[in-house]
């Protein structure tokens, strides 16, 4: 099932409701037909309309409801999101500390030392080197 959002949806609705209409820009689900339209200035359906709600109900997010869990996997989930949390400090300060060092080193190498360091390695990596992958090489595997 596709679910729309924001213009794609308004833009469907207003195609569904005005099949030969061009629509214009649509606002909170009302489908507006082009200003340039011959039928007289007829405006599409509201809210209200049983027809719209259909179209809406149709179109919306369902509602998932999420089975009700035991007391045993709360607390396994609440410690998995407290672990993942301090997992993500520990890394966070580790690189903070990472690059105060290197601010550090950078500050205390003497100017014109200084001045090369600072200077990005833009030179292209040797043609020679091993790049790792995911999974082994053809030739590695077995047979």
């Amino acid at each position: 099932m596709i679910l729309l959002q924001g213009a794609h949806k308004q833009l469907l609705v207003s195609l569904l409701l005005k099949k030969n209409a061009t629509p214009a820009i649509c606002f909170r689900g009302m489908a507006v037909s082009s200003r340039n339209s011959t039928r007289g200035g007829k405006r599409g359906e509201t809210d209200d309309s049983p027809r719209m709600q259909a179209v809406l109900a149709m179109l919306s997010k369902p509602d998932l409801k999420k089975a009700p869990q035991s007391l045993k996997d709360r607390q396994r989930e609440e410690d998995f999101i407290v672990n993942e949390h301090s997992r993500h400090m520990a890394w966070r300060k580790d690189m903070s500390v990472k690059f105060r060092l290197q601010k550090e080193a950078l500050a205390a190498l003497p100017r014109h030392l200084r001045a090369m360091a600072e200077q990005p390695d833009m030179s292209h990596p040797p043609p020679n080197r091993k790049v790792l992958l995911d999974t082994p090489p053809e030739v590695y595997r077995d047979k």
